[in-house]
């Protein structure tokens, strides 16, 4: 976000940046559906993609020996970031790829065809499970005055923050929050501004679980997490 927008504007978006990562995977009634991220089959877009990845699953043409190797359902998503590979050995070819999606998920795949049929693979990780109320509750006492003095700081600077897009300043902001605490949680009292000193003083007792960090989880078999069989 570019400084001359509002401090409104740009606590504006600190809210729905978390607003979405606290919704992104969450059960909404059928006639409430977000249209972002795009509704899923199977809990996220990556476990989707593992379940096209799978040996059950038919394809009707050969999209994997084309550039770029990306599974035909997904070309021109905007919902994504992709990356892919080819490899050679012998008389065979592998390709390989990951998708980041934006309900942050991801999904790692490759498909190695030649001689000797096709043999697919995939696994996943799942969209990380969404905040509780009282989890942001806590971060928002815990950070809110740290974002805030950030926000307005980069608000009178008159300079872009990072790369200058709109949710820049609500990641930037978490970082810098992030910054003023130890690795035990503890508060670095030695910042300058004054406002934040007396919120740390009175708000809830930082701990290192108020945001858990996500962890990579070796999703089950059942659900497309790890698809590698010849077909």
């Amino acid at each position: 976000m570019r400084p001359s927008h509002s401090i409104e504007s740009s606590m504006l978006t600190l809210y729905y940046f978390l607003l979405f990562r606290s919704t992104s995977c969450s059960t909404v009634p059928a006639d409430l559906q977000m249209s972002f991220p795009p509704s899923t089959v199977n809990g996220s877009a990556a476990a989707d993609l593992a379940s096209f990845m799978h040996p059950s699953t038919p394809w009707d043409t050969e999209w994997y020996a084309f550039n770029p190797p990306m599974p035909p359902y997904l070309k021109g998503s905007s919902d994504m970031r992709f990356a892919g590979s080819f490899g050679t050995s012998g008389g065979t070819k592998t390709v390989r790829g990951v998708i980041h999606f934006s309900d942050l998920s991801m999904c790692w795949y490759s498909v190695t065809f030649g001689n000797g049929g096709v043999t697919r693979w995939a696994r996943f990780l799942p969209c990380p499970a969404p905040m509780s109320g009282a989890a942001l509750q806590r971060a928002a006492e815990t950070h809110g005055a740290a974002v805030a003095t950030f926000t307005e700081d980069a608000a009178a600077s008159g300079r872009p923050v990072a790369r200058g897009e709109c949710w820049d300043i609500a990641n930037e902001g978490l970082q810098y929050a992030a910054s003023l605490y130890g690795p035990n949680g503890a508060p670095v009292l030695s910042t300058p501004y004054h406002s934040l000193s007396a919120s740390i003083s009175t708000s809830v007792t930082p701990s290192p679980s108020t945001v858990p960090s996500p962890s990579l989880r070796a999703p089950s078999t059942t659900t497309g997490a790890d698809t590698s069989a010849d077909t």
